[in-house]
C-alpha cells in the first residue's frame, strides 16, 4: 500500500475544492429559475421581482464562495506541482 504522502493529499484537495466550487456554483444558479405568470396581477409581479433580486443575491454569494474555493483548489494543485518537481530533481 502506498504511502499518503503530502503532494496526494494536496491533489485530493484541490480536486475536493474544485468540484465544490462546481457543485456550488450549480446550486446558486439552480434558484434563479422562476417561470413567469400567465396573467399576473401587480402583486404577482411585485412578488416575482422581489424573489428575482433574493435569488440574484444568493447566486452572487454562491458565486463568491465557487470563486474562493476554486482559487484554493488550483493553490492546492500548484503547490502540489512544485513539491512534485522538487522531489524528483
Amino acid at each position: 500500500m502506498a504511502a499518503v504522502t503530502r503532494p496526494r493529499i494536496l491533489l485530493a484537495a484541490g480536486i475536493s475544492l474544485l468540484l465544490a466550487a462546481v457543485l456550488l456554483l450549480c446550486a446558486g444558479l439552480a434558484g434563479m429559475a422562476d417561470v413567469p405568470y400567465q396573467d399576473p396581477t401587480p402583486q404577482m409581479i411585485a412578488a416575482q421581482a422581489a424573489r428575482t433580486a433574493a435569488a440574484e443575491r444568493r447566486a452572487a454569494i454562491y458565486a463568491g464562495a465557487a470563486a474562493l474555493l476554486a482559487v484554493l483548489g488550483v493553490a492546492c494543485l500548484l503547490i502540489r506541482s512544485r513539491l512534485n518537481g522538487s522531489s524528483t530533481r
